[in-house]
């Protein structure tokens, strides 16, 4: 192969991959990408704000709720549950447990917990 056949191939080559798009842009599709970028970004930096102001506390008492009830549910059973009237809160009524409170989170721990216990590896609620 001559160098100018070479060169020839090379050139219409690099033409074939840096070509100028045929297809434009419409403002339209311009401002959809601009504002769904603008809206994502105030999402993102409005429920990082606690982050930012402040140290990364857990605020919210649900995980040790649903620790407490996990734990009750791996000591006593899953019977026990649906008769457990807690008077420690909501004082001084009390809380009847089965009525008020989710089942999914700590039910499904405690199953967890039972099973590798059972399987022999001994693991603990927390």
């Amino acid at each position: 192969m001559s160098v100018s056949k070479f060169r020839r191939s090379s050139i219409r080559f690099l033409k074939q991959v840096f070509h100028r798009p045929k297809s434009k842009i419409s403002r339209g599709s311009i401002l959809l990408v601009m504002t769904l970028l603008i809206i994502f970004t105030t999402a993102l930096l409005l429920r990082l704000e606690p982050l930012i102001d402040s140290q990364p506390i857990v605020r919210a008492f649900d995980p040790w709720f649903q620790l407490r009830v996990t734990d009750y549910v791996a000591d006593n059973g899953y019977a026990a549950f649906f008769n457990w009237y807690d008077d420690s809160t909501w004082v001084p009524f009390g809380r009847d447990m089965s009525q008020t409170s989710y089942i999914g989170v700590p039910f499904t721990s405690a199953f967890f917990y039972f099973l590798l216990n059972g399987f022999g590896i001994s693991v603990d609620v927390i």
